[in-house]
C-alpha cells in the first residue's frame, strides 16, 4: 500500500520541529513504516525539509518548495496551490494508491490530486474549522470560506474523520447527505511513566498551550487570587505580557516557560498534582489528555468537547463562572494538600486514557480505514 500524505497548507517538517511537536507527530508515520505501508509526506517546506529523510528511513518526503519558489506574498502561494502545485506533485506520487490529508486547512491541493490520479483520499481534521471561526469571532467571509471548504471536501472526499461526538453531530446534522463519510476518530497520545502523587509539587498548577484568548489565562489568574499558589504555563502567543501584567495586578504567581518539547512535557506533566484547563472552546484535546494519563487531576472548564472526556470519576469541570471560583480553589487545595495516597479520580484518569487514546489504537483504526477504501 503506497500512501500519500499531505501536510496542513503552509506547515513543514521544520516548522513542526520549530514548535516542538515533531517528535511527536512522525510516531504515527514510523508507526505506518513499521506496518509495511510505503509512506510518502508532502509538506510545505523547501530544502531545510530535506534533512530530515536521515530521521525518517523508509518515508519519502517532497518539500512542495523544492518544486517551485515560495512567494512572499500569501494569496500567490494560495493561486499555485491550486493551479500549479497539484500538476508538479502529480508527477512524483503517480504510483500512489491512497491519499490522506492532514487537517482541512489545504484540502484543495489533495482533492485536486485525488481528482487528478483518481485514488480515494482520508482527510483527518482535529477540530471544526468552521465552528471555530464562529468561537473565534472571524469575518464573515473567512466563516463562509470554512464551511464550503467543509462542504466542497465533504463532497469528495471518500473519508472524513473528526475527533470529538460534538463535531460528528454537527457535521452529520449540516451536512446530513454526506454523514456517511464521516467518522470518529478520537485523537491519540503516547503513554506517560507514572510518578507516584506524593512526590508531586503541593503549591503549583499546570497550564499548556498558546497564549491566546481561546486559553482564557486570564480566568485562571481570576481563580487563583490570594491562593498563594503559582502558575506554570508551557506556551507561547500573542497576549504574553498583557498575562503577566494582567497576573501581576492580581498579585497571582504565573511563571511563563515558552514552548518545550513534547518529551520534556511529558515529564513535567508527572510533577504536577493539578491540571488546569479554562478554555472557551476546544478540540479534543490532547494536552488534557496527556496530564490525565500522567495521573494529574484535571480541573477543565465545562465545554462541550470537554464533556466527552471527563465523567463524575476521572476529572473535575466547571462552569467559567466568577462566583464558582472559591469552590473550584477549595477543590484543588484539598487535592494539593493530599501528600500520600494517589486520589482516585487520579487513577480513573490515567486507566480512561491507557483505553481510548493510546498510539497503537489510533493507528490501527487509521489502518482498518485506509484498507477499506482500497
Amino acid at each position: 500500500m503506497h500512501l500519500v500524505y499531505f501536510f496542513t497548507h503552509d506547515y513543514s517538517l521544520k516548522t513542526w520541529d520549530e514548535a516542538a511537536i515533531y517528535s511527536r507527530e512522525v510516531k504515527v508515520f514510523k508507526e505506518l513504516s513499521s506496518n509495511k505501508i510505503d509512506l510518502t509526506v508532502v509538506t510545505y517546506g523547501g530544502e531545510e525539509d530535506l534533512k530530515y529523510i536521515s530521521k525518517l528511513e523508509h518515508i519519502k518526503i517532497i518539500p512542495i518548495y523544492t518544486l517551485l519558489k515560495k512567494s512572499r506574498f500569501k494569496t500567490i502561494n494560495y493561486i499555485n496551490s491550486i493551479l500549479l502545485m497539484p500538476f508538479l506533485i502529480r508527477k512524483k506520487i503517480k504510483d500512489a494508491e491512497l491519499l490522506m490529508q492532514n487537517q482541512l486547512m489545504g484540502s484543495w491541493l489533495s482533492i485536486c490530486l485525488k481528482i487528478l490520479l483518481r485514488k480515494p483520499i482520508l482527510i483527518r481534521t482535529g477540530y471544526d474549522m468552521y465552528t471555530f471561526s464562529k468561537y473565534d469571532h472571524k469575518s464573515w467571509f473567512k466563516r463562509q470560506l470554512y464551511y464550503y471548504l467543509t462542504y466542497f471536501s465533504l463532497a469528495v472526499c471518500d473519508i472524513y474523520t473528526v475527533t470529538s461526538n460534538v463535531d460528528l453531530d454537527f457535521l452529520c446534522t449540516e451536512f446530513p447527505k454526506y454523514k456517511r463519510k464521516i467518522l470518529l476518530r478520537q485523537n491519540w497520545i503516547e503513554e506517560i511513566p507514572f510518578n507516584d502523587f506524593k512526590n508531586r509539587y503541593n503549591d503549583r498548577l499546570l497550564m499548556v498551550g498558546r497564549l491566546e484568548n481561546q486559553k482564557n489565562y486570564f480566568y485562571a489568574i481570576d481563580l487563583l487570587e490570594n491562593s498563594g499558589l503559582t502558575l506554570d504555563v508551557y506556551g507561547a502567543g500573542s497576549l504574553e505580557k498583557e498575562i503577566l501584567k494582567y497576573a501581576q495586578q492580581k498579585k497571582v504567581k504565573v511563571q511563563i516557560n515558552g514552548v518545550v518539547s513534547n518529551e520534556e512535557l511529558r515529564e513535567i506533566y508527572s510533577k504536577y498534582k493539578i491540571y488546569l484547563s479554562t478554555s472557551k472552546f476546544e478540540g479534543n484535546s490532547k494536552t488534557i489528555l496527556e496530564a490525565m494519563n500522567a495521573g494529574c487531576v484535571v480541573f477543565a472548564s465545562k465545554i462541550d468537547n470537554n464533556l466527552e472526556l471527563f465523567n463524575a470519576n476521572n476529572g473535575i469541570l466547571f462552569k467559567l463562572e466568577s462566583q464558582n471560583e472559591k469552590e473550584v480553589l477549595d477543590k484543588m487545595l484539598s487535592y494539593l494538600n493530599n501528600s500520600s495516597s494517589q486520589p482516585l479520580i487520579s487513577s480513573n484518569a490515567v486507566e480512561y486514557t491507557k483505553k481510548n487514546h493510546l498510539l497503537k489504537k489510533y493507528v490501527d483504526s487509521l489502518i482498518n480505514d485506509l484498507s477499506f477504501m482500497i
